[in-house]
C-alpha cells in the first residue's frame, strides 16, 4: 500500500528545513542582581541568533525599572524604545555593546554566555540626564543574568 503524504506536509517540512538553514532566534529573559531590584523587578530581556548550536549576535537588549541615582534622587530607568542592538558574539562566547544618545545619556552592556549556550550574564551601565527632571543620573555597574 502506498502512502500519500498532503502537499501543506511537505510545504510545512520545507519551511522548518529552511528555517534551521538560516539560524533561529532565541529569546533570553532573566534579572538584574542589583540589591536594591525587589523581587525581581528589574528585568533584562534580549534576542540572541544562533546559527549551528551558536549564538553570533545579540540584539534588542531591554531592560526594565533597573534602580538609577540622579541629582535629584533615586528613581527607575527602562530603554524598551532604545535597545541596545547589534552585539556580535565572540569565539569566548562573550558580547559588548554602547547606545549613544542625547543629553550624554550612555548604555553600556557587556556579557558571555555559558558553554551550553542555555544562560548568559554580565553588567549593565545607564548614565545621563534624563529632561527635564533627572540629571547626573547613573546606575553604576549592575550585574545581570538571564536564560532562554
Amino acid at each position: 500500500m502506498r502512502r500519500i503524504v498532503p502537499l501543506a506536509a511537505v510545504g510545512v517540512a520545507a519551511l522548518l528545513l529552511a528555517a534551521l538553514a538560516l539560524g533561529a532566534t532565541k529569546h533570553y529573559s532573566g534579572a538584574d542582581r542589583d540589591p536594591a531590584c525587589e523581587a525581581g523587578n528589574c528585568t533584562v530581556t534580549f534576542n540572541a541568533k544562533v546559527k549551528k548550536g551558536k549564538v553570533k549576535s545579540v540584539s534588542r537588549f531591554v531592560f526594565d525599572a533597573v534602580p538609577i541615582t540622579c541629582d535629584e534622587g533615586d528613581f527607575t530607568v527602562s530603554n524598551p524604545d532604545v535597545p541596545v542592538n547589534g552585539m556580535k558574539v565572540d569565539k569566548q562566547r562573550k558580547f559588548e555593546g554602547v547606545w549613544d544618545g542625547p543629553n550624554n545619556q550612555k548604555i553600556s552592556v557587556t556579557g558571555k554566555f555559558s558553554k551550553d549556550w542555555k544562560t548568559a550574564k554580565g553588567t549593565l551601565r545607564d548614565r545621563g540626564d534624563f529632561p527635564p527632571s533627572a540629571s547626573g543620573c547613573t546606575t553604576g555597574l549592575d550585574h545581570w543574568k538571564a536564560s532562554r
